[in-house]
Order: structure tokens, then sequence, then C-alpha cells
């Protein structure tokens, strides 16, 4: 402190001076010897106080230096001492300072070369904001937290500070709270109906019987509770600590209810829902049903699992089991009647590169609303097929060939909240043929025969999802017979709803069952040529070479996957590939087949077939794509040829594993 703050302190001292200035002026006024020595003596007081004043100021200015140090090595002490690692670090990662706890943690800090990314990889400075960030990393069997910021003042160095702390014991105790945790799982059998069909009563009893004292052992092995709902549903509460033993034997009830056998010719099967995880108990059941409509919108005889954000499936590797009842089909068909007559107009459209089975269903559907006095519009992509070239070539002229194609432009113009839309072949928004339609609807409905994904349409009105079907013309072709009002499809519709059929089933081959037959039997009696619809499916001589290219061009992968690749676009180059493939999983040794090439917009598509027990649609699953066990596909958008050669091969690879 100067002088003039010390005087400031004294500042009654200055004011006595002051005075005593005055009186001796007085008396110098009146005397001047006793003024004279009046101011000697008041300059001797004067310089007498001015310099107890500066000793004073010392002995300050002395005690708040000793204070000020005392203070800064207490506050160095107690940051060396404190039970927490702190050290400092520039931005290249150099360690600066470090504090005694973060010395004892560390094995060697004589390094002066040592960096935090060689002691602590795990941190990703580069993240690093200057707010702060929160980090957990494992050392040495232990849980660490560490808090992360940016220190230094503006325009200086700036430097990383590092407060890490030992959580291992709290990490242990919310362990051990997460494993106390309940899990809830819906559980109800497939084919209820269909495997006691046929039974005598005893062996119905026995049957159930025996599944319920399978079911009620798994249960207890997973020290669990069972309850019975009803004839076919069950509910299972167990631990969250006995989820990771049902995830590694992959649930493996299913394939113990599977085996049963009681005369019955249909296997038993269960869908499990399971729902895990911080949640309340309404919120585990919601997602727990949830979980079980996927597990029976992908065909049934699986599991599927919600938990920490993602979604798990087990099993689902046997056939979707044939539909006997027709009474959903019939519940759809005047769901559907009742939509289709409360909206201004329908929109149809299914999936881009629309096949015969997407276009045929659009038909379909287009056809019905007439039927219902609405009108109505089919929305292609820019990849579907030249119709025209298609009604051309079998046969059809242009008489009642109904003018309904529509632009997405055309398709939006007096669109309103009540245009109702229809999505058939697909059920994923990302493979619509118009998402800007998709987005802007209000009341929406989706019909497909593909095994349910997790990525699904949202909020549709109405679902009618069934993957034992052929194809989504079947399904809308049992929903025309359905309605009341009677619909009168003209020639190239009915054609287009036989040739998916066709095309799906692989000439009733594949996944073909009585309803199927029914189906092409309508079809059939309401004008459909079988010998024109081949026509369909016809190729020109380069097609026939290019297809015999990509077979002869082949790679065995792993002994069993055939894999071959279209190394140019073309419009119908989907057909070529699909049909090559289906030549290629006939082949002796071939377990499955697939068939690469480049899409209009960018990326590769994929076509896979597979004779044999390979379920093709859990590797197209797995990149995004779907299908049925047999025959399955997949698009991906922006991915060149030999990205998706390379995903490929690590999805079956993935796939081997997992059998």
């Amino acid at each position: 402190m100067d002088l003039f703050k010390g005087a400031v302190l004294f500042l009654p001292a200055r004011l006595c001076a002051a005075i005593g200035l005055v009186v001796v002026i007085v008396l110098g006024f009146y005397n001047i010897v006793v003024g004279i020595t009046a101011v000697v003596l008041f300059g001797v007081v004067f310089l007498f106080s001015l310099n107890q004043k500066k000793q004073q100021q010392w002995v300050l200015t002395s005690y708040l230096s000793d204070l000020e140090e005392a203070m800064t090595d207490t506050i160095k002490t107690a940051l060396h001492g404190l039970p927490q690692q702190i050290v400092l670090a520039d931005l290249s990662g150099k360690i600066h300072w470090w504090n005694t706890e973060f010395e004892d943690w560390q094995d060697d800090l004589a390094n002066t070369e040592q960096t935090l990314f060689m002691l602590l990889p795990d941190l990703d400075l580069a993240s690093c904001k200057p707010e702060g960030n929160i980090w957990k990393f494992s050392k040495n069997h232990k849980t660490y937290l560490a808090y992360v910021r940016m220190v230094g003042e503006e325009n200086a160095e700036k430097f990383l500070a590092f407060y890490i702390s030992d959580i291992t014991k709290y990490e242990e105790e919310r362990s051990q709270i997460m494993d106390r945790l309940p899990v809830l799982a819906h559980i109800q059998i497939d084919n209820y109906t269909e495997v006691l069909q046929g039974l005598s009563e005893e062996d119905r009893t026995e049957l159930l019987g025996e599944a319920s004292r399978k079911l009620s052992a798994w249960t207890t092995s997973h020290h669990g509770v069972l309850k019975k709902v009803s004839e076919d549903s069950y509910l299972v509460l167990f631990s969250q600590q006995d989820l990771e033993l049902i995830r590694c034997t992959k649930v493996g009830i299913l394939d113990e209810i599977r085996e049963l056998e009681k005369g019955n010719k249909i296997p038993m099967t269960f869908s499990i829902g399971i729902a895990a995880g911080e949640a309340t108990p309404a919120e585990l059941n919601e997602k727990s049903q949830a979980a079980l409509d996927l597990a029976l919108g992908r065909g049934g005889d699986q599991a599927v699992l919600f938990y920490e954000g993602a979604t798990q499936f087990f099993g689902g590797k046997s056939k979707a089991v044939e539909r006997f009842t027709r009474v959903k089909a019939r519940v759809v068909a005047q769901a559907l009647r009742e939509l289709i007559k409360e909206s201004n107009k329908v929109i149809v459209m299914g999936h881009k590169q629309e096949d015969f089975d997407s276009i045929g269903a659009s038909l379909g559907i287009a056809r019905m609303s007439f039927a219902l006095g609405k009108s109505a519009e089919v929305v292609l992509s820019s990849q579907a097929p030249d119709l025209n070239q298609l009604r051309t070539r079998i046969g059809i002229n242009k008489d009642g060939f109904q003018d309904y194609f529509s632009t997405v432009e055309e398709a939006l113009e007096d669109f309103t909240e009540e245009t109702l839309v229809v999505v058939v072949d697909t059920h994923r928004p990302d493979s619509v043929a118009s998402s800007e339609i998709l987005e802007k609807a209000h009341k929406i409905v989706v019909i497909d025969h593909h095994r349910r994904t997790e990525n699904f349409v949202s909020n549709p009105h109405l679902i009618y999802l069934e993957p034992s079907s052929s194809s989504t013309s079947e399904l809308v072709t049992e929903l025309i017979t359905y309605l009341e009002e009677r619909v009168k499809l003209i020639p190239f519709e009915v054609s287009m709803l036989y040739g998916g059929i066709v095309l799906d089933t692989k000439n009733f081959v594949v996944q073909t069952g009585s309803r199927t037959l029914e189906a092409a039997s309508y079809l059939r009696r309401h004008g459909a040529n079988p010998q024109e619809v081949q026509k369909l499916f016809w190729l020109d001589i380069a097609a026939v070479k290019e297809r015999a290219e990509l077979i002869s061009t082949m790679e065995i992968f792993e002994g069993v996957y055939a894999i071959s690749k279209y190394d140019h676009y073309e419009k119908d180059n989907c057909v070529i590939a699909a049909q090559a493939a289906d030549e290629m999983s006939t082949l002796v040794g071939v377990g499955a087949s697939f068939v690469l090439y480049p899409i209009a917009d960018g990326g590769t598509a994929i076509s896979a077939r597979t004779q044999a027990n390979v379920n093709v649609q859990l590797i197209m699953e797995s990149l995004g794509g779907g299908g049925h066990q047999m025959v399955a596909a997949v698009q991906l958008e922006e991915v060149e040829m030999e990205g998706a050669l390379m995903k490929l091969k690590a999805a079956i690879i993935a796939y081997e594993k997992e059998e």
C-alpha cells in the first residue's frame, strides 16, 4: 500500500493536525515568539506521527503478505491433497501439472514426454467443449468419471483441467440396483387354433399341459413368475440379472416349444415380447406389448427385446404359419371400406423400383376405391417399369385401361386431411415411392406381406400385415372378395394381380398356401390368362446374355454363398438380377445366392434367394432390407458396389456366427 492509501486509513489524525495548525497560527498572531515555538513543536509532533503511521503501514503490509503466502501454500497443499485426481494438460495432451493423488494413481510419470493419450486412451480430447465434458472410463478393473473443462485467460494459452473421480463403488451399487429391476415378457401361442385342429381332446390337453410345464420350467430357471392370462397367452416377470442369460441362450424356450409332438402336423410356436430397462410398470407393459406385436408382425416363432433404446431379435428362422381363418381378412376389408368412404380421395403407392406385386396390389386398391365411388390415384416411382410396354406385351389394348396413374405433384393437388394414403408391398417409410406424400398424410393404411421390421410407417390407421401370405397381391385379392360392393376388375388389373402372385411365389413354388391358390383361382375366373401373364417375365436376347454373364462370373463365398455383380445400370436390371439369383440358388452346393446391381438414384441393391436352410431375410434385414426366409432384398442408398459387397460379406459372416 502507498502513503496516500495509508493517509486515507488515518484520516482522523490528519484532521487533528489541521486543527492544531489553525491554533498555532492564531497564537502567532497574538505573540510571535509563542507562535514560532508552537510551530517547532507542531512540526516535531507531525513528523513523529508520520513516522508512526509508516511503521504501522509496514506492519500491516507485512501481515497481509504473510497471510497471502500462507493462503497460497494452503491452497496448493489442499489441491495436492484432494482425494481426487487432478491434472492439467495442453490441447495436444501433454501433461504440465498434476496433484499427488494423480501421481499415486499412475504407474509412471517420470517420462516427461508422457501424454494423456498414453495414460487415458479412452478420452477424446478433440471433442472437449469449453463448457466441460464428462467421460466414464475403466482402468485397472475400476470405473472412473472424468470431468474435463478448458481453462485459461482470454487471448492466452488454453489448458484442459481434468478432475477424475473413482466411481467404482457407486457403479457396483448401481449395477446391483439395475439387476433387481423388473423385466416383463408377453408370450402368445402363434397358432393356437391351427395346432390343435384335428387332435383328440386328450391330445389337446396333453399338448397344452406340456407347453405350460416347459414354459413354467423356463420361467423358474430364470427366477421368474409365470401368469396365464388367456388360453393362448402368458405374462412372465423376472429380474434384469437373468436377462443376460436369456440373451445368451437366444430365448431357448422357442426351440423347446417347437419340438413338442403330440400328433399335430403343425408345430406349436411362441411369439415373445420382452421389455427391460429403467421404466415404470405401465411403460414396461406398453413396450412389452409393442415388442410382441412386432414379433407377430414378423411371422411369429421369435422373440423381440426392447432394452436400452435398442431392439434385438431372436429366432424367426422358421417359415410363417399359413393362415386358416378368414376372420381377419373380413374385418380388414370392412375397416378399409369405411376409411375409403370417409375420404375425399385415395392415393395408392408401393415401394421404389416397383415390381408386379407392388403394381398389382396398387391397381387392386384403386379399383376398390372406384367401386366405392371415390377417386383414386396410383403414384409410381421414377424406377417403375413402363406400364404401356407391359400392357402391350400381354395383348391388352387401351380400351378399358383406366388412366389413374399420377405424378407426385398431381397427387398432391386437392390433398387434404381427409385424403387416404394406402401403402402396399412395403411398410418402411424410407422405401415408399414418395416420401413427400407419406409425410403429408393424416390417414394411412399399410398392406404388406413382408416380415415386419423395426422401421415402420408412423401412426397408420389400419395395418394388414401377413408374412405367411405369398404376396400383397394375394392379400388385396382377398380384400376384394370380401368387399360388399361388387368390384369389376379390368383385364390389365387382373393380369398384374396374377403376375404379382406368380412373381413372389416363383410360379407357385415358394410361399404357396391354399389361400394363395384360392386367390389365383379367383383372378383366373375373372379373366387372368396364365400364358399371357408369363409374357410379363419375358426377356430379350440381350437380357438373357446378361443373366448368363451374371451366373458365369459368380463368386462362391464361405463355401456355399454365390455372389455376383451387375456392372452397370439399366432400367430392367432388377428383373434380370432377381432371375439370375433364382437360377444361382438352384445350383448344386449353393446355399444362398446374392446379385448386386446399381440403382437409378445412386447406390446398390441386392437380390437374395435360397432353396436351402439359409434365412436370407435375416441377412438382408441386418443391412436394412427385408423379405421372406427364401426371398429377400435390400437397397443401400449412396453405397457403391464394392462397399455394398463388403457389407454383404460381413452380414453373411455375422449370420454364420449366430447359427
